[in-house]
């Protein structure tokens, strides 16, 4: 998809968002929470998922006495305007967008490009900007519109509050707004990555009332591995520790929790309370690098193994640990994207560009092939800032009966 053509459909996007189209009464209207488009015979199968206002009350339960609280309408056609529109066969009411939370896409379309689905939402001005593009990873986008979720009765808003949630406390995933991915692609500031989404447990009962009916779901939706795009086509994944590390490369951790190896036996557990990444392009012998600076402070919240947290020396060994583990997660991030997928997903173009335009314009048409090559050294400045309300780990040892 051509850069000039993203940034027009970008303006025009948000021009359109400056007023509503037109006025509807709520009994007129369909309100679409969820929307998914797979692959199907050549052709493109959309669902969407609607929200039932009859079985959505103000209790906080679930409660299906008046039905199931969503619903499931999908269509297929050679695009997504018109298979919505086909919608109409099964419902009289016009189908609301406005509200929409999830956009979930099929790892099969994503892997052929998703360049012509980018273009529908930028060109319909229905849709807002803020919902979040979602990769279905092993599994249809129709299948994760289906699952009824025990922790909400719309399960496009469980998903939605799932990935907001994660990203603030765990960091591995790294929730995209359609608002950004236009704005990434406009601007070719970096390859698009995306969070995906897969259903973990019996996925024939995912759309059963069943499925909330226990104390343990028998299927339910889980935040997966981060995508990861060249262009506009799906070339590869991260797990969670090089998502982990991406996440540091970009600056994005919020807080987030680690188990680290102890220097001898055992494992301890802290939590980052506060990051800062610093990326710095620099010139050396004629060729660009990158330092990455990463300035972090954490607190102990496990301890599993035998130390004296009232010495220095044990603490300087922990910290040290820590880094490890971190400028690892960093490494592998920075190794699949550079070795196997060969995407700029770090935004390193954009630093260079910006530091030193006349080298860019020279070498901008061999971008792919140097970004593989790049080198890029990473410090890190950790402090353990808070060990716990105790001194030392608990020890409890059985005592000899006499």
């Amino acid at each position: 998809m051509k850069r000039t053509t993203i940034v027009s459909l970008l303006i025009l996007t948000t021009v359109c968002l400056t007023g509503c189209w037109s006025h509807k009464e709520i009994n007129e209207i369909e309100v679409v929470s969820g929307i998914g488009v797979d692959k199907e015979k050549g052709q493109l199968r959309t669902s969407v998922q609607l929200v039932v206002p009859s079985a959505v009350s103000a209790k906080s339960s679930i409660d299906t006495s008046n039905g199931t609280p969503i619903t499931l309408l999908s269509a297929t056609s050679k695009s997504i305007s018109e298979s919505i529109r086909k919608m109409t066969i099964d419902s009289p009411k016009v189908l609301y967008t406005s509200h929409l939370r999830v956009f979930v896409i099929s790892e099969e379309i994503a892997k052929e490009g998703i360049g012509h689905v980018l273009d529908y939402l930028a060109r319909d001005y229905s849709y807002r900007t803020d919902f979040y593009l979602i990769v279905a990873k092993g599994t249809s986008a129709e299948s994760i519109l289906k699952v009824m979720s025990p922790m909400g009765k719309v399960s496009s808003n469980v998903l939605y509050q799932s990935m907001e949630v994660s990203e603030k406390v765990w960091a591995p995933s790294t929730p995209i707004t359609l608002e950004k991915t236009l704005g990434m692609l406009a601007a070719g500031e970096k390859e698009i990555v995306l969070t995906s989404v897969d259903i973990i447990g019996d996925r024939e009962i995912i759309e059963s009332t069943k499925n909330i009916e226990t104390v343990k779901p028998p299927s339910q939706m889980r935040i997966e591995e981060l995508a990861v795009f060249k262009g506009d086509r799906l070339v590869g994944w991260l797990n969670e520790r090089e998502s982990k590390g991406y996440n540091y490369i970009l600056n994005l951790i919020h807080s987030t929790v680690g188990t680290i190896p102890c220097p001898k036996e055992g494992t301890f557990a802290v939590n980052v309370t506060n990051s800062k990444t610093k990326m710095k392009p620099i010139f050396k012998h004629g060729k660009p690098e990158i330092q990455l600076s990463l300035k972090t402070e954490a607190a102990i919240n496990e301890m599993n193994c035998s130390v004296d947290l009232t010495k220095n020396e044990t603490i300087d060994k922990l910290e040290e640990q820590t880094k490890k583990v971190i400028k690892t997660n960093m490494d592998l991030a920075l190794i699949k994207a550079q070795t196997q997928y060969h995407s700029d997903i770090f935004g390193f173009s954009t630093q260079i560009h910006r530091s030193y335009p006349s080298y860019w314009k020279k070498h901008k048409k061999t971008w792919d092939q140097e970004f593989v090559t790049l080198p890029v050294t990473i410090s890190i400045d950790l402090h353990l800032t808070n060990l716990g309300s105790i001194a030392n780990p608990i020890d409890i040892k059985k005592k000899e009966r006499k």
